[in-house]
């Protein structure tokens, strides 16, 4: 885990597979890495998560839907009377 916010930076930089320039280009560029659709995206099509350190959750609502739609599992409706 990163001790300060230039090691956090370090990090995620370098569990994507980039260098710490690219990283920062997008962080100052407002966007943000989603994990579910492995893509940068703006900040404003995450949702709200606020136990998160930025805010925003870590899927953007695109691949949340998408998740949602794969996992789903309706439920038998119970039938009441004749």
């Amino acid at each position: 885990m990163a001790q300060t916010r230039e090691g956090a930076i370090i990090s995620a930089a370098n569990q994507l597979g980039i260098s710490v320039r690219i990283y920062k280009e997008h962080l100052d560029a407002r966007e943000k890495w989603c994990i579910g659709c492995k893509t940068w995206h703006p900040l404003n099509v995450f949702g709200a998560d606020h136990s998160r350190p930025d805010g925003k959750a870590a899927m953007c609502i695109n691949a949340r839907k998408v998740l949602y739609r794969r996992t789903y599992k309706p439920h038998p409706s119970e039938r009441h009377g004749p």
